[in-house]
């Protein structure tokens, strides 16, 4: 008994992962059509679709070329960076005075 309700729970669940997996493709199949067709456009809306890409692009030409730089601090710095320089190197820090002292002298403490 045990064993004939698993075979139809099994049975069950294969005929449903089967129908599952298969219905897509069955829907699309049909010929049905979810979205109805649109009327065609009138000869007034199709001169009024004309009118307004004509007066886009009118406005499209109507915007001047940008030319000028991007660079934000062009007018901070001069035009010519000059002759390359070498970098200077940092000062070396001062001894202290017990470093100073002669060799042969003594240390004051």
């Amino acid at each position: 008994m045990k064993t004939i309700r698993m075979a139809a729970t099994m049975a069950a669940f294969v005929l449903a992962l089967a129908v599952g997996r298969v219905s897509p493709a069955l829907a699309q199949s049909l010929g049905t059509n979810i979205i109805p067709d649109k009327p065609a456009k009138t000869p007034e809306e199709i001169e009024r679709e004309q009118t307004i890409e004509r007066q886009y692009k009118e406005g499209l030409r109507s915007i001047p070329d940008k030319k000028g730089s991007n660079d934000p601090w062009g007018s901070v710095r001069s035009a010519d960076p000059g002759p390359a320089t070498k970098t200077a190197r940092p000062a070396k820090p001062a001894k202290s005075a017990a470093a100073r002292t002669p060799p042969g002298a003594k240390a004051q403490q």
